[in-house]
């Protein structure tokens, strides 16, 4: 259910004349006259793209009845505050000469104190868990807090209250809670009373809300250059769609619409920012009052989804050049502050010291009792390289999710299970290949085989360093028979899998999914080996964190020098 309030609504008139000229009369077309308003506008868009809505607003005089005419027109369901006094008129020209759109806004009447009561009652009368959408301006002499007020009773009623509006509108509203702000540049200066030009300074000032006041959701528009999104999580950058610039009348209010409308759906932010974008661009290329069509939102959004779907990839670094996850922790703890994240943890060398053999292997105690009071306030998995069987056996933590055999076999609390289905044909393989390279590696002193269910691995640790290329030449001549297998190389050791498209990043991404009804959770990776790298690039969104180093650059943001470091990091987590 969504509701939008008015409180300071308009007829908006608009024609087109060939020339303006001082002192001259002009010769107009005939007028558009439309029903406008920041929420009346947001009302009118969720009708063309198929939702419906309730209109709150003050209905006064001749021109009011016009004005609700105009709402029946267009289908619009409407529940108006009866006022004394007229409503507005806007007027808006095109210069069709030049292309130039002339604006002219009158201020509205006062309006009386019980009025504003009448207002505030029909905010008792909502729905519990409906969007209340405040947009536009408070008419002259309105009491500068009445948003404020309006917030504090849709919190107390359990609305998800969101907020566009400008200038002193905003006072005291903050504090009370807001669900969605959606301000542009301008009115993020308003509301800080900061510089807000450069992308970082936007970031900044974003992040200074989401921490001072009990707001979800911050959209900042950014026009052509199309928006902010700032939540629990990362602060994210959406293009907007190219179109031709016609006219911005409406705009912002179609902005509002097409993303609550989303969030009404139940869908992700992120999809409802991309719909909203789609509708204030649809809208910019129509003249005049003109609001959208929905064919125009239809072909922009899927644009928008397809730049969407194709992210920049990550960059790599050396490993030597990561920032420290400990003396950067204070910003690490702004981003975990706003939101819940999942830890997804290695096991060898990032939980265990890595030893000689890799069945001397254990978890301290202490290391163990860190993870065990982290999985109290955190969803937690283990992605390792070993047997599931294995490493959960070593962990001894039954209420954790462990991923196998680098993501093959994956399982969890209350008969949690997944296996590879595409790898389990692929079985059978192993037990032909392992006698093989047993017997091609046996003049090798040091090999250690480890069977697992969806991998083989050969361990060459204890091999001496002048033979190690050699352990790897004659697996290499083993694998070229068979081209349904892989090798894969880590710290001393070679993988045999399954050659298909899974690794410990396609782990990660698939538990996310099933425990997250999120559609991208922040999420924590840490590991030591090149095997996490898939994991490091995974997590986009999110934070990866080297152990150690390696032989490779790495995708990962931070970086922990050795176990000890990581148990320091685990503590500032709690």
């Amino acid at each position: 259910m969504i509701i939008t309030l008015t409180v300071n609504p308009a007829l908006d008139i608009y024609s087109t004349t060939e020339k303006l000229e001082p002192s001259e009369k002009m010769r107009c077309e005939k007028p558009i006259i439309d029903p406008g308003g920041g929420g009346i506008n947001v009302s009118r868009v969720i009708k063309r793209l198929g939702g419906e809505s309730t209109a709150v607003y003050t209905k006064g005089g001749h021109t009011g009845k016009l004005f609700s005419d105009l709402l029946k027109k267009e289908r619009v369901k409407e529940d108006p505050v009866e006022v004394k006094k007229d409503l507005r008129q806007n007027f808006a020209i095109t210069e069709t000469s030049t292309g130039n759109l002339y604006r002219f806004g009158f201020p509205g009447a006062e309006l009386e104190p019980n009025d504003y009561e009448a207002l505030l009652k029909k905010v008792d009368t909502c729905e519990k868990g409906a969007f209340l959408v405040a947009s536009g301006s408070l008419p002259p002499g309105a009491p500068p807090d009445f948003y404020a007020r309006v917030a504090e009773r849709a919190n107390q009623c359990g609305l998800k209250f969101v907020l566009d509006t400008s200038g002193k509108s905003y006072k005291g509203v903050l504090e009370k809670g807001v669900y969605l702000l959606k301000p542009n540049k301008k009115e993020l200066k308003d509301i800080t009373g900061e510089p807000a030009e450069t992308l970082e300074q936007q970031k900044q000032l974003l992040s200074k809300i989401l921490d001072h006041y009990p707001v979800e959701i911050v959209v900042l528009s950014l026009g052509a250059e199309g928006a902010l999104l700032a939540t629990g999580q990362e602060i994210k950058h959406f293009p907007a769609p190219q179109v031709e610039h016609v006219s911005s009348i409406g705009a912002g209010d179609s902005m509002v619409a097409g993303m609550v409308y989303s969030l009404s759906l139940g869908h992700p932010v992120e999809e409802a920012v991309l719909l909203g974008l789609a509708c204030g661009s649809a809208t910019i290329k129509s003249p005049g009052t003109e609001l959208l069509k929905k064919k125009d939102v239809d072909t922009l959004l899927e644009q928008l989804q397809q730049v969407i779907s194709n992210p920049a990839p990550k960059k790599t670094r050396e490993p030597k050049d990561l920032p420290s996850a400990l003396k950067d922790f204070p910003e690490i703890k702004k981003k975990i502050n706003r939101h819940k994240p999942m830890l997804f943890l290695d096991f060898d060398g990032t939980l265990a010291p890595i030893v000689e053999h890799h069945t001397d292997a254990a978890i301290s105690e202490e290391m163990r009792g860190l993870v065990k009071e982290l999985s109290k306030r955190y969803c937690i998995a283990v992605i390792s390289g070993r047997g599931m069987a294995d490493v959960k056996q070593r962990m001894n933590l039954p209420d954790l999710y462990y991923a196998g055999s680098h993501g093959y076999e994956i399982s969890g609390p209350n008969g949690f299970f997944k296996e590879n289905e595409e790898a389990q044909k692929i079985l059978p393989l192993f037990d032909e290949i392992e006698p093989v390279l047993r017997e091609q590696l046996q003049k090798i002193k040091g090999v250690d085989f480890e069977r697992k269910k969806f991998t083989l691995a050969i361990h060459y640790r204890q091999v001496k360093s002048d033979l190690e290329q050699e352990v790897k030449d004659e697996v290499n001549r083993v694998l070229k028979n068979y081209p349904k297998l892989t090798g894969a190389g880590g710290k001393k050791v070679i993988e045999i899998r399954p050659d298909i498209d899974w690794d410990k990043g396609k782990a990660v991404e698939f538990l996310k999914k099933e425990l997250s009804d999120q559609k991208d959770p922040f999420s924590i990776y840490v590991g030591d080996d090149v095997t996490d790298e898939d994991a490091f690039r995974e997590v986009q969104h999110g934070l990866g964190i080297l152990v150690g180093e390696h032989s490779q650059k790495t995708y990962a943001d931070y970086s922990l020098k050795d176990l000890d470091e990581v148990k320091i990091f685990f503590r500032n987590l709690l």
